[in-house]
């Protein structure tokens, strides 16, 4: 099937939706008139969607729980599929074993068996868009170009670079439409205070020192609203997935 030119009426499922960037691309879809079903961890918070629990439907599911996955998503109907969900705790933990065990886990497993889930319903599926990230490029030459090698550098970005090795040949066998973007380093409303932006704005706030490197790296920082605009319209455009 041809991918939609707008998500207006359009039944969507976005995992991970609860999330940073997931809450504020289902504020997006709800305004665009898209129907929204939320797949969210079992237990996980979901505080972020506050009134948009009303308007969305939530399901809850494991992504490496395969069987659980596939009984949740059996009877849904959505066309477009929004890709969201992954263990962000491997970025700094590249000497834990178990951050590399559980970044697979989640990120790469988890990928492969949503894309198994989504298998049977795969004629109805206009597009699947699946986010990974610019760590993947690593220590590569800056600035980034979608052409180079990645060099991951954390049990994060290996994960998702594997997913993005493993997704796409699956997808295609399956008669998926995927496609993958690699945002830069996302800032906006609602964001952890972990991250560098919230944690210098808080710091600066409480008048309080905030370490920082030399500030040789190269850097390129997009605001939220900007990347849910990206998704939206990898989910539209035409010509954009392996299929």
């Amino acid at each position: 099937m041809n991918a939609p030119a707008s998500l207006t009426g359009v039944a969507v499922l976005v995992t991970g939706g609860a999330g940073f960037v997931g809450s504020h691309l289902v504020r997006r879809l709800l305004a665009e008139g898209a129907r929204v079903t939320v797949l969210a961890q079992p237990g996980a918070p979901v505080a972020a969607l506050g009134p948009m629990l009303e308007r969305v439907r939530l399901v809850t599911a494991d992504l490496t729980d395969r069987a659980a996955l596939t009984e949740a998503l059996r009877e849904s109907s959505d066309a477009v599929v929004f890709h969201l969900a992954a263990w962000t705790g491997g970025r700094s933990r590249a000497d834990d074993p178990s951050a590399w065990t559980q970044s697979l886990r989640v990120n790469t497993e988890g990928t492969l068996h949503l894309l198994y889930a989504l298998a049977p319903r795969a004629a109805s599926i206009t597009r699947i868009v699946r986010t990974g990230g610019m760590e993947e490029y690593g220590d590569g030459p800056v600035p980034y170009r979608e052409d180079q090698r990645e060099r991951a550098v954390s049990p994060y970005s290996a994960s998702q670079v594997a997913a993005t090795q493993v997704a796409h040949p699956l997808a295609k066998r399956l008669g998926l439409p995927l496609v993958t973007v690699r945002p830069s380093l996302i800032y906006g409303p609602g964001q952890d205070a972990g991250f560098f932006l919230p944690a210098l704005i808080q710091s600066c706030l409480a008048g309080r020192d905030f370490d920082m490197t030399m500030g040789t790296q190269t850097c390129d920082m997009v605001h939220v609203d900007d990347v849910v605009d990206a998704l939206c319209r990898a989910a539209t455009a035409a010509g954009v997935t392996d299929q």
